[in-house]
Order: C-alpha cells, then structure tokens, then sequence
C-alpha cells in the first residue's frame, strides 16, 4: 500500500512539474517574433509578384465574346455556352519591369500527360495582358474589372432556410460575395442536398457547387450564437 501511494504521488508531482514547464514557456513565448513578421512581408511581396495575385481575376478576348478566370491550379475559359478547363501546375515564376513569365506544366484533364508551357503576364501597359499557349479558346486575353455577378439559387428544400436561419437572398449574397474574389463569371449555384451540424461548436455547415466551368465547391457556415452566415 505504501509502495502505491508512493508511486501515486510522484506521479502527481510529475503532472504538476509539466504544467508548471508549459505555463513557464508560455509566459515566456514573446508576442511575436521580429523575424516572423519580415517572414510575413517577404510573403505578401512574393505573392504580389506572383500568378497568386491574378487568382480570382477576371479576362476577356475577342471584344469580350470569350471570358477566362484564373482559379488555384485551373484555367476556366467560355465562350457562349462551350466551357474550356486546362489543369496547371507552376514550376516556376520570375518577375521583371515588364510583368511575370510563369512556368508551368498543363493538362486538359487530371489524366493527362502534362506538357511543358509558359503563361505570360503582361503588365507593361495600362492594359494587362496573359498569353499561354495552353490556353483552348484564346491564347491572350485582357484582364478585365470584376462582373457584378449575382449568385442565384437553385431549386431547393425550404428546410435549408430553416436550418442556415436564412433567406434566400442571404444566401446568395454570402455566395456572391465569395465568388466575386474567386469564380467572377459564376452565376448560379446547386446546393449538395447535405448539411452537417455541430451541437457543441453551434454552427452549420452546408456546400454549394458554382457553375463556373470547374463545379467549384462553396461552403457556407452559420454560426448560431452571432448569426453571422459567410462562405469559405
């Protein structure tokens, strides 16, 4: 019995020197570190100089008959009701006075063998330009201002108002909002018919697929104790 409760309470002596450690290097861990926060603006210049910059951007070619977005890995081209993907992949970027030369590896679909190419932005101009041969419909399109699209809804259980606590045109504005910055030309969504709800986080989840070319997935969150509804 003795040898047990010796056992116990060294035990608990090592539990509460570990506690102690962890308060003591939290106590100790600084606000934020110098270099993290140069870390952080080399980051945000690299991404400046950088294909991340454009995603989201919207383009247009031949008197704006053709439209192109650039999406995280994905190339989304149309031309009335022909819808074109191309996959890229970046291997490498290198800024100059000019714009950004991208190089990178394409395909048409994710099975494809890739093929070598370069997309070229240029910026030397008023007019913002991007060349690829890669590209299906158009080889150079202009960048364009953002189209105020407005996201409509499909047909849909009233059971998802009920749920997000919101109405339609909430919905579609939290899905507008979201797809200005990254699918442009997107103009309807399709809800996936699935929600999932956290009891102890008290929110709900749900997704929306865009029609923007490469069935883009949309989350939608409602958070129950702020009723604040925002896509992700």
């Amino acid at each position: 019995m003795n040898k047990k409760r010796l056992m116990l309470a060294c035990a608990i002596g090592a539990l509460v020197l570990l506690a102690g450690s962890g308060v003591a290097r939290c106590a100790m861990q600084p606000s934020e570190d110098p270099a993290t926060g140069q870390e952080k603006e080399s980051a945000q210049k690299a991404d400046a100089d950088s294909i991340k910059s454009y995603l989201g951007t919207a383009w247009s070619a031949d008197g704006g008959s053709k439209t192109m977005t650039i999406a995280d890995g994905v190339v989304i081209e149309r031309e009335g009701d022909s819808t074109s993907v191309t996959y890229y992949e970046v291997v490498s970027e290198r800024s100059d006075a000019g714009g950004i030369s991208v190089n990178v590896t394409t395909t048409k679909t994710p099975r494809d063998a890739p093929a070598q190419g370069v997309m070229r932005i240029d910026a030397s101009t008023e007019e913002v330009s991007i060349t690829c041969d890669a590209f299906a419909l158009s080889t150079t399109y202009t960048l364009d201002a953002a189209p105020d699209a407005k996201i409509t809804l499909s047909a849909h259980s009233d059971k998802l108002n009920e749920l997000l606590e919101s109405d339609d045109e909430s919905i579609s504005n939290a899905l507008s909002a979201w797809a200005s910055k990254r699918s442009p030309y997107a103009t309807s969504a399709a809800w996936d018919g699935e929600v999932y709800i956290d009891c102890n986080g008290k929110t709900v989840t749900t997704s929306f697929t865009l029609n923007d070319g490469a069935s883009t997935l949309v989350q939608l969150r409602y958070d129950q104790t702020t009723k604040e509804l925002s896509a992700l």
